[in-house]
């Protein structure tokens, strides 16, 4: 069976739709899959099982990047082809099956179950990044905890409070309006820190792409060396989700990474401003989310708001108000981190 997945641009979409295309690979074990997504995303499917190729497609001005697409899938026989950005190629093309996604489902719930409604699924697959035993053993080097793992173990028989609380930090976001001050983020940690008791020994992991680095500047100088683990720009998005694999806890604005950390089910925070957290919502028993006191509406109908140049509109989402989410998170989880 040949299977061709044509999923999104945008990281936190194609995160969100790897739930459907871990249902069809474990529904189809022998199927040959073959994935379409735009150059961020694609990374993310180096993995997955029956993989034949990945079509790697960047947008272009009048949809010359369909007719590329085209071009490259046209002349194979598919047995099904699911396209969850609802272009038109996929009607063009020779397949058994066709599930095509639709401007009516946008409007639907949240997005992993509008994408299970595609598939007519009563039950709502989880997002489902694959990673190698590989990946791991690679981050854990770059983390420097394999061997303090061993260590911690050994002396939690002595002294249980010797054990460390790895944090993930996302600091970042696609554009400017969703990103939560740094001193904000910087308030916050310490304020974690503070927290022996729900949070011991606290090291923060930074994550995020390249282009996200100069957001760090002041939080990397307001503290010690010791306590950060700085992967930012530094790990592709696989090896970042082998690192959340390994932490204990993620924050961040609302971004492709919290839906990662999502993904690698740990418990997650998402900080939500000028977003729809009925569509983009962390995704999984273990997330939760906190929004600004203004809603998505009131954010949007500001003066001069205009995604290119409107600066942060999360000023009105307070540090106690996240470190109280996060405690509450937290403690719900509590027997995970005994």
């Amino acid at each position: 069976m040949r299977l061709l997945f044509i999923t999104s641009n945008r990281i936190g979409d194609a995160i969100l739709s790897t739930g459907i295309l871990n249902y069809l690979s474990q529904a189809y074990p022998h199927s040959k899959i073959t994935v379409a997504a735009g150059p961020l995303a694609a990374p993310l499917f180096q993995e997955v099982p029956n993989l034949e190729k990945i079509i790697s497609f960047e947008k272009k001005s009048y949809g010359k990047h369909w007719f590329m697409l085209w071009g490259k899938t046209l002349f194979k026989k598919w047995d099904m082809v699911v396209d969850v950005r609802g272009s038109l190629v996929s009607y063009f093309l020779w397949t058994g099956k066709r599930y095509v996604w639709s401007a009516q489902k946008e409007k639907a719930g949240h997005r992993a179950e509008a994408l299970a409604a595609l598939l007519n699924l009563k039950v709502i697959p989880n997002p489902k990044i694959w990673v190698t035993a590989q990946h791991q053993h690679q981050i854990q080097q770059l983390m420097g905890i394999s061997q303090e793992g061993k260590k911690r173990v050994k002396n939690l028989k002595k002294n249980v409070e010797e054990k460390k609380t790895l944090i993930a930090l996302g600091m970042g976001a696609n554009w400017r309006g969703k990103i939560w001050r740094i001193e904000n983020f910087i308030a916050l940690v310490k304020k974690m820190k503070a927290d022996q008791e729900l949070f011991p020994n606290c090291r923060f992991v930074l994550l995020g792409g390249p282009d996200e680095r100069h957001l760090i500047d002041a939080f990397l100088k307001e503290f010690k060396k010791e306590e950060i683990i700085d992967l930012m720009g530094k790990v592709d998005l696989l090896m970042a989700f082998a690192a959340l694999k390994n932490v204990d806890m993620f924050i961040g604005n609302d971004s492709g990474l919290m839906h990662l950390a999502a993904a690698a089910e740990i418990p997650t925070v998402g900080l939500f401003g000028p977003s729809r957290i009925e569509h983009y919502r962390p995704w999984g028993e273990k997330s939760t989310y906190v929004t600004t006191d203004l809603s998505y509406e009131e954010l949007i109908a500001g003066p001069g708001y205009d995604p290119k140049t409107t600066d942060t509109l999360m000023d009105s989402l307070s540090v106690e108000k996240v470190f109280r989410t996060l405690k509450n998170l937290r403690q719900k989880f509590s027997k995970e981190f005994s």
